[in-house]
C-alpha cells in the first residue's frame, strides 16, 4: 500500500521482507501457473507472502517508531532549510533569493468533458405557467451530441471559431485525429518505460507542450474548409517550378483540375490487335460482333482486333471551376475511435462518421455502455438516423463508376449508398 512505502526501507532492517507492487503481482501470477493450478485440483496450495512480518510481535510499535523518526528528520531538514534561506537572504539580498525560488511550470493538457450546468429550480419560476401543458413522454430532450467536420470535433471547431487558434488540448486532439501522434504505454526503443504521446512515424516521445509548435502548421494546412488542390509557382531566372499540393486520398483520387469524362468514338480504321484473356475476348466479341475479330495464339493467349466502325470510349479531361470543399481533416481514420478494420472496409465514410458521432454523443450524455439503454427500453425503440443530401457518395461512386470500369466492388454496396 502506498502509505506504507515510506517505511519499507527501515522496516527491512528488522529482518523482514517487503514487496513492491510489481513483485507482489509477480508472486500472485506465479501461483496461477498451469502447473500449480493442476495441483490445486487435488489439494490446496498455501503461499506465505507475509515476508516475516507475522513473526514480529510488536509490528505496530515498530512502524510507529519508524514514522516518528522520519517525521523528526523531516522537521530537522525543514528547519535547516529555513535557517539557510534566512542566512542567504541576509547575505545576498531578497532579489537574489527570488531568482533561486523561480519554478518553471511546463504547460500540460487538461482535457475535460463536462456536462452542461443545470439551472436551479428557482430560475424556472417564470415558466411555471407551462406546468401540465407539456406531455413529457413525447418531449425530445437532447443530452449529448457529436461532430465530425472539417475542423475535427465540436470542441476543436469551437476553438477556431471563438479564438482563431488551437489550445494545447485542441492541438493534441487534432494531431491524434490526423494520425501525427498516438498514445503509448510500454517500453520505448531504448528500453525505458513510458506512458504518453509519441510520434506516429518514429515512435519518439512528444511532450504536451511540444505538440502545438511541432504539428500546428501541418494541422492548419490539412484541416478546415480548404482547396482540394492548389498550385504554387516559383519563378526564378534559372528555374521554373510548379508544385501541386492535393489530398487525393480524401476523394479517391479526384482532382478538380483534371476532371475526367469518357467520350464514345467510332473507329475509322482497324486497330492493332491486343492480348487479353479468353473470357475478356468473348466479352469483346459479344459487344462488337462482326466489328471485332478474336483468335487464340500458339501459346494459349487470346488476341482481339477492333475493326472499322467499332465504338470505344476515350477519356478526356477539363479544369473544373469548383475547387473548395468541406473536407474532414487529412488522416482521419475511424479505427482510432475503436471501429474494427473489417467494418471500416465494408462501410461508407458517411456511415463511419455517423458511428463515431453516435459514440461521442453517448459518452457526452454520460452513457459509457450503450447496452444500458436496453435496461430501460426495448431495442425496437432505439435507433439511429443519418441526414444526408445524397447518402454515401463514396459507395455511390463504387456502385456506378467502379462497376462500369469492372473494378472489385463488395456485393452489399447498395445498402451503403
Amino acid at each position: 500500500m502506498a502509505p506504507t512505502n515510506i517505511i519499507a526501507h527501515e522496516l527491512e532492517g528488522y529482518g523482514v521482507r517487503t514487496f513492491s507492487a510489481k513483485e507482489m503481482a509477480f508472486n500472485i501470477l506465479g501461483l496461477m501457473h498451469p502447473l500449480l493450478f493442476s495441483i490445486t485440483q487435488v489439494e490446496p496450495i498455501w503461499a506465505d507472502l507475509n515476508g516475516g512480518m507475522d513473526r514480529l510481535p510488536d509490528l505496530a510499535d515498530i512502524t510507529t517508531r519508524i514514522r516518528t523518526n522520519l517525521r523528526k528528520k523531516a522537521d530537522l531538514c525543514r528547519a535547516i532549510n529555513i535557517d539557510s534561506a534566512a542566512d542567504f537572504k541576509v547575505i545576498n539580498g531578497v532579489e537574489t533569493e527570488r531568482l533561486l525560488q523561480t519554478v518553471d511550470v511546463l504547460p500540460r493538457a487538461n482535457f475535460r468533458f463536462e456536462f452542461p450546468p443545470l439551472e436551479s429550480f428557482e430560475s424556472l419560476s417564470d415558466v411555471s405557467q407551462l406546468r401540465n401543458l407539456i406531455d413529457h413522454e413525447n418531449t425530445i430532450v437532447v443530452t449529448g451530441f457529436g461532430e465530425a467536420g472539417p475542423w475535427g470535433s465540436s470542441r476543436t471547431r469551437w476553438e477556431m471559431e471563438a479564438r482563431g487558434e488551437f489550445t494545447i488540448e485542441g492541438c493534441i486532439e487534432m494531431a491524434w485525429m490526423m494520425g501525427y501522434i498516438k498514445h503509448f504505454d510500454g517500453r520505448l526503443q531504448n528500453g525505458s518505460l513510458y506512458v504518453g504521446w509519441v510520434d506516429s512515424k518514429n515512435g519518439e516521445p512528444v511532450d504536451d507542450k511540444d505538440v502545438k509548435g511541432r504539428y500546428e502548421k501541418e494541422i492548419l494546412a490539412h484541416a478546415g474548409v480548404r482547396l482540394i488542390g492548389q498550385f504554387i509557382s516559383c519563378n526564378h531566372q534559372i528555374c521554373l517550378m510548379y508544385l501541386f499540393l492535393a489530398e487525393p486520398e480524401l476523394f479517391r483520387g479526384y482532382d478538380p483540375n483534371k476532371k475526367i469524362f469518357n467520350q464514345e468514338i467510332e473507329l475509322i480504321h482497324d486497330l492493332e490487335p491486343i492480348e487479353v484473356s479468353d473470357v475478356e475476348a468473348q466479352k469483346f466479341k459479344l459487344q462488337h460482333d462482326e466489328k471485332c475479330d478474336i483468335w487464340a495464339g500458339e501459346d494459349g493467349q487470346w488476341f482481339v482486333k477492333l475493326k472499322k466502325g467499332a465504338c470505344v470510349f476515350v477519356p478526356k479531361a477539363f479544369k473544373f471551376s469548383r475547387t473548395v470543399a468541406g473536407q474532414v481533416p487529412t488522416g482521419w481514420h475511424a479505427g482510432r475511435y475503436g471501429i474494427p478494420e473489417d467494418i471500416i472496409a465494408q462501410t461508407d465514410r458517411a456511415t463511419l462518421w455517423a458511428l463515431t458521432c453516435t459514440a461521442e454523443a453517448l459518452i457526452s450524455s454520460g452513457i459509457t455502455d450503450p447496452y444500458e439503454l436496453y435496461e430501460h427500453m426495448h431495442p425496437s425503440e432505439v435507433g439511429t438516423s443519418i441526414g444526408s443530401g445524397m447518402g454515401g457518395v463514396t459507395s455511390l461512386g463504387k456502385m456506378f463508376r467502379d462497376r462500369r470500369e469492372e473494378r472489385e466492388v463488395q456485393n452489399d454496396i447498395l445498402q451503403e449508398t
